[in-house]
C-alpha cells in the first residue's frame, strides 16, 4: 500500500491584513421582534431561515449567547446593533436557488460596517446605517414591500445593489464622506430612487434592466464625480446634480419624461447625453463646459447658461 504525503508550506502572514472578528452577541426575543446586540469587538454573524425559523449563527469566532447559533420564530421586526468594532452581517439562505429567507416586518441595521443580503423577502422596510470609514452593504436576490434607507456618514461607503424589488422608496445617503461608490443594476423601485453622496470624488452607476417606476435624484456634492445612467427606465423624471468640482456625466440609452441636469456649480464638466425618449431636457451649464448631446430623440432641449 502506498502512502501518499502531503507537504504544506508554513509562512507568516502579516496581523494587519487580516480581520479577526470575535465576541459575543446576545440575541433574544421582545414581543414579536428579533433584537441583535453586539459587544465591543468586531462581530461577525450570519441570519439564514431553517424550517420556518431564523437562524442566528455566529462566524469567525464570534458566539450567539455563548453558542455557535441560536433559532427564534420571529412574527415581527428584527433589529441588529453591533455597536463597536469592524462588524459584519450576513443575511441570506442556504438554500438560494429553491428558497428566500423570509422577514415578516422591517429589518434595522445598526452601527455594522459590512452588510451582505441576499436571498431575502422582507415584509417591511429596510434601514441600514454603515459604520466605519469603509462601509459597505451588498444586495442581492430580494423583494422587499416597504421602502429602503441606506446611509452612512464620513470615510468611503459603497452600496452595491443587483436584482431585486422595492415596492416604496430607495433612498442611499452618504454624507461629509469621500470617495463614495454606488453601483445599481437590475432594480426595480417602484417609487422614487435617490442617491446622495459625500464630498470628495465620488461614482455612481445606475446600470442595464434598472426601472423607476417614480423619480430618480442623483446629488454628488462636491468633488470630482463621475456618473453613469445608462439603459435605464424611468416613467417620471431624472434629476442629476453635480455640486463643484470637474464632473463626467454619461447618460445613455435612457428612457424618461423630463430630465434636469446641473453642471452649474461645477467646473470643467463633461456631459455625453443620448437618450431612447425624452420629453424636455434643461440642461445648467456654465461656459466651461463640454457637451456632447445627441438629439435626436429629444422633443425639447432648453441649454441654460447663465
Amino acid at each position: 500500500m502506498s502512502v501518499r504525503r502531503t507537504f504544506r508550506c508554513l509562512g507568516l502572514e502579516s496581523l494587519e491584513a487580516r480581520r479577526v472578528m470575535a465576541g459575543n452577541v446576545s440575541a433574544s426575543l421582545v414581543g414579536d421582534d428579533l433584537v441583535i446586540t453586539g459587544d465591543a469587538n468586531a462581530n461577525d454573524i450570519r441570519i439564514h431561515q431553517v424550517l420556518g425559523k431564523l437562524v442566528v449563527e455566529g462566524l469567525n469566532g464570534t458566539t450567539v449567547n455563548g453558542d455557535d447559533k441560536d433559532k427564534f420564530a420571529v412574527d415581527g421586526d428584527v433589529r441588529v446593533d453591533l455597536n463597536g468594532g469592524l462588524d459584519k452581517l450576513t443575511v441570506d439562505h442556504g438554500t438560494p436557488l429553491l428558497f428566500n429567507t423570509d422577514i415578516k416586518g422591517d429589518l434595522q441595521v445598526d452601527e455594522v460596517e459590512t452588510v451582505k443580503l441576499a436571498n431575502l423577502d422582507l415584509h417591511g422596510s429596510l434601514d441600514v446605517d454603515l459604520e466605519g470609514v469603509n462601509g459597505r452593504v451588498d444586495m442581492f436576490d430580494y423583494d422587499i414591500d416597504g421602502g429602503v434607507n441606506i446611509h452612512g456618514v464620513g470615510g468611503a461607503q459603497k452600496a452595491f445593489i443587483a436584482n431585486g424589488f422595492v415596492d416604496l422608496n430607495f433612498n442611499i445617503n452618504f454624507q461629509n464622506g469621500g470617495g463614495d461608490e454606488v453601483f445599481i443594476a437590475g432594480l426595480t423601485a417602484k417609487q422614487d430612487l435617490n442617491i446622495t453622496t459625500g464630498s470628495d470624488a465620488d461614482k455612481v452607476t445606475v446600470d442595464i434592466l434598472t426601472r423607476v417606476l417614480d423619480d430618480l435624484f442623483i446629488d454628488t456634492n462636491g468633488g470630482d464625480d463621475n456618473i453613469t445612467v445608462q439603459s435605464v427606465i424611468i416613467t417620471d423624471d431624472l434629476n442629476i446634480d453635480v455640486g463643484d468640482g470637474d464632473n463626467q456625466v454619461k447618460v445613455n440609452s435612457v428612457l424618461a419624461d423630463d430630465i434636469f441636469i446641473n453642471l452649474d456649480d461645477g467646473d470643467d464638466d463633461v456631459l455625453y447625453l443620448a437618450v431612447e425618449e425624452a420629453d424636455i431636457v434643461t440642461i445648467d451649464v456654465d461656459n466651461d463646459d463640454a457637451l456632447k448631446i445627441n438629439d435626436d430623440n429629444i422633443r425639447t432641449l432648453n441649454i441654460i447658461n447663465d
